[in-house]
């Protein structure tokens, strides 16, 4: 049996995917189990919930992922201040609320799995895996789904596309070159 366990936390509406031999199990929200909006946490509660509901023992898992690149986040952060001052008064805030860990072991040791089963997705794929949970189940039977998504964060693209090959349980990004322009009052949006 193939289990795969995906994250989406950080930003807004932390979320657990569980992927059972390329189909989607289940997804959870940590808002409906905080009883926060947007909860953007850990997704502590829902994880549990999840590996209860699906009866899922960590040796059992065959990996798990996080909807986007750390290091390209960080990066993209850092481009929106104006200098490296600026820059690191930002991470002793994050650190300072506990908020600057590494996603990547938060997960593994949620899971209690060796870290190096842990991947990360781009940020426009865990969006293309979204959008693929709404779809209609006898859609499923075509061998390949393509979509587009449209994203104003994102990494650095704001448009990608996409095609999922559902037999197989894997997602090919197309083209994802098509790059925000910046302009020097995009650097006052900032994520924190």
């Amino acid at each position: 049996m193939d289990i795969i366990i995906g994250f989406s936390f950080g930003f807004h509406d932390s979320s657990v995917a569980v992927i059972i031999n390329n189909k989607i199990a289940g997804i959870y929200y940590e808002e409906r189990f905080s009883r926060i909006k947007h909860d953007r946490q850990f997704p502590a509660i829902a994880t549990q919930y999840a590996l209860e509901y699906h009866n899922i023992k960590s040796n059992k898992i065959t990996g798990a992922c996080y909807y986007e690149d750390p290091a390209l986040k960080l990066s993209r952060i850092e481009n929106q201040f104006d200098d490296d001052f600026e820059f690191a008064n930002y991470l002793c805030y994050k650190l300072t609320k506990g908020n600057l860990q590494n996603p990547l072991d938060l997960i593994a040791a949620a899971l209690e799995i060796e870290k190096e089963r842990v991947y990360f997705v781009t940020h426009h794929q865990a969006h293309f895996f979204n959008a693929l949970s709404l779809v209609p189940i006898k859609i499923y039977d075509q061998q390949k789904i393509e979509g587009i998504v449209l994203d104003g964060v994102g990494e650095f693209e704001t448009c990608s596309m996409h095609e999922a090959d559902v037999k197989n349980g894997r997602i090919e990004s197309l083209r994802q070159n098509w790059k925000q322009k910046r302009s020097g009052d995009s650097r006052k949006y900032r994520s924190y």
